[in-house]
């Protein structure tokens, strides 16, 4: 046998086993229930495991809520709301302005380089002196303050979060034309 006889016959082979029978081909209808299954439980987990969205309030807003809030406790315990609508009222600039009155005292505050920089909120920062300066007096110098001055307090805080609301174009009335 030369090399061109044998690239020009064809190779024989033989089965070592006997073929294997193949069961059934499987039912389109078994196909399609395992791929409903299979969605069923990807919709389950994506149900499941999202996050549900919470609506989160403005924080002007939640300050505002908590000024509310704290109202009733003006009669029933001063002090005790004076130190809380100061912090709130401290947390509030902090969040709004990124200056820190939480972690300084009050004359720290106002004489502090960031406020002196911060032109937003210098037309109001004769207003927050006397704010801070009553609450300190109250807080520390234990003077009893009368119902009109909580009263005007309230007032007062409520005004300056509600004229200190940021300027966005759903706050903003007058649009530029395009």
């Amino acid at each position: 046998m030369n090399k061109q006889n044998m690239a020009l016959e064809p190779v024989k082979f033989y089965d070592i086993y006997a073929p294997l029978p193949l069961e059934e081909p499987l039912s389109l209808w078994l196909i399609a229930g395992i791929a409903a299954l299979c969605g069923v439980i990807i919709l389950l987990i994506l149900f499941f495991l999202r996050k549900k969205k919470k609506k989160i309030s403005p924080y002007w807003q939640t300050t505002l809520q908590k000024i509310e809030a704290l109202s009733p406790l003006q009669q029933q315990n001063p002090p005790l709301y004076i130190e809380e609508i100061n912090n709130l009222l401290r947390s509030y600039i902090e969040t709004r302005f990124d200056l820190y009155p939480t972690k300084q005292t009050t004359n720290e505050f106002f004489h502090s380089k960031k406020l002196l920089e911060n032109k937003e909120i210098q037309q109001f920062q004769q207003e927050l002196r006397h704010l801070f300066d009553q609450a300190d007096m109250i807080k520390f110098a234990h003077l009893s303050p009368t119902k009109e001055q909580l009263a005007q307090m309230e007032e007062s805080i409520s005004l300056f979060v509600r004229q200190t609301i940021p300027q966005t174009r759903e706050n903003n009335k007058t649009r530029r034309p395009l």
